[in-house]
């Protein structure tokens, strides 16, 4: 351990003083603390006649430093065919392993060094060796891009449906690093377009999800592929309802005139079209629905698309499911209707949408509460108002508790909105 000075003339190109201090018997394999040899070093510096002499000298062809990286990977990493040729020569360990698992092929594959790849193949780099996440040399190759290292690989009949630890196949990883004559290639020599990684996501689903950051052409070569469609996920979710979700239109565009089943439900009764109102895109509303989603669709917990629009206050989707012919006073499975999820959350724009539409004011959920209820013990005041407005009943009491619309409105602890109450009570009265 520490520093010897074969280490310093190896690393500094000093041909002279590595000859007189091999002479000299100097330990030829000492190494530093991190486990660097002289014989890594002058590989690392491109000194090829001092690793020449070191290994002449006995130095070990596959001496490793603490990292498991061989001179042979050191070789490859800094780009240098004549020294990797110099190591295999020697009989360097064409397949050994770093601590990670990668070899001098895996090594050589990331740096696109196609020279050297072309060499350790014929040396005997198997070419499917992967490391410790299951990721093969063509899985390297395709996430750099390199159409030629694919190829080569390909011809040295690399598995081009391997799957590496987290599911995903080179094709994956091609998709998502948006190498479309990549995917071609692979494609070509065979490669299954629906394999699922560990999420149960195909390479379509993930495509669809990313279709803002350009996989829109990566999608359609998938389905030119007949990728499955419809395939669904470990959830019941579809690529079409993964774009409806993400507001990527011109992937459900595609998906759609694919032929996607646009009312296909998730386990949890999520459409295509109810996905699609957290895009908060009006325009994808009217195009499933033009292409006849169902409007009244219903998730497990009973709420349709304008419940949802209702509830999380995308205003515009609501007035658009409006005017398509969304039922507006539909309700949940506890009796909940879009009104009263709206007036929870005091989202004004979309209770006045919603009366403009003709919402019944006095419908009860199965709990006994209007919207007006509702509305005043959470402390919106301007959907309080709202509701009088359009006839609300202030007169409401729940006959078991005896608690009545005021004393629901001093409990919330409002001012404003227990004075309105009185004002009311006292118009009611005069």
């Amino acid at each position: 351990m520490g520093v010897s000075p074969l280490l310093i003339a190896a690393q500094e190109g000093l041909v002279e003083m590595t000859d007189s201090l091999l002479e000299r018997n100097i330990p030829v394999n000492w190494r530093r603390k991190d486990g660097t040899s002289a014989l890594t070093l002058a590989v690392l510096h491109g000194h090829y006649h001092i690793a020449q002499a070191l290994l002449d000298g006995g130095a070990a062809v596959n001496i490793s430093d603490v990292a498991g990286r061989t001179p042979l990977m050191a070789a490859v990493q800094e780009g240098r065919p004549d020294i990797v040729s110099l190591l295999l020569n020697r009989k360097a360990s064409v397949n050994y392993r770093d601590n990670k698992g990668a070899t001098a092929l895996r090594v050589a594959c990331e740096c696109s060094a196609l020279i050297i790849v072309q060499d350790l193949l014929r040396s005997g780099a198997s070419v499917d060796l992967a490391d410790d996440e299951g990721c093969t040399p063509l899985m390297a190759v395709v996430k750099e891009g390199d159409i030629n290292l694919v190829h080569l690989l390909l011809q040295w009949n690399a598995n081009v449906n391997r799957v590496c630890l987290n599911g995903e196949t080179a094709l994956a990883f091609a998709c998502d690093h948006k190498h479309l004559d990549v995917m071609r290639v692979l494609l070509v020599a065979g490669a299954d377009v629906d394999v699922a990684n560990a999420t149960t996501w195909t390479p379509l689903m993930k495509a669809a999800q990313k279709a803002q950051s350009g996989h829109v052409e990566v999608v359609q070569l998938l389905l030119n592929y007949s990728a499955l469609i419809d395939k669904q996920d470990h959830n019941g979710g579809t690529a079409l309802r993964i774009a409806a979700l993400n507001g990527h239109m011109e992937v459900i565009r595609l998906l759609l005139d694919g032929g996607a089943a646009i009312d296909l439900a998730d386990n949890t009764g999520w459409t295509p079209l109810l996905a699609a109102v957290f895009s908060d895109n009006v325009n994808i509303i009217r195009l499933l629905l033009d292409r006849n989603a169902n409007i009244e669709t219903q998730v497990n917990n009973g709420a349709t698309a304008l419940i949802v629009a209702a509830e999380y206050g995308y205003s515009h989707v609501a007035k658009a499911l409006l005017t398509a012919g969304a039922f507006v006073d539909a309700t949940d499975n506890e009796g909940w209707t879009a009104l009263m999820c709206a007036a929870h959350d005091g989202r004004v724009d979309t209770v006045q949408i919603l009366l403009d539409a003709g919402a019944r004011v006095d419908l009860h959920n199965l709990g006994g509460f209007s919207a007006l209820v509702i509305a005043v013990g959470h402390r919106h005041l301007e959907v309080v108002r709202l509701l009088l407005q359009h006839g609300a009943d202030i007169q409401w009491q729940d006959y078991a508790s005896g608690s009545t619309l005021l004393s629901v409105a001093q409990g919330s602890g409002n001012g404003e909105v227990v004075q309105l109450i009185q004002e009311q009570n006292h118009l009611r009265c005069h």
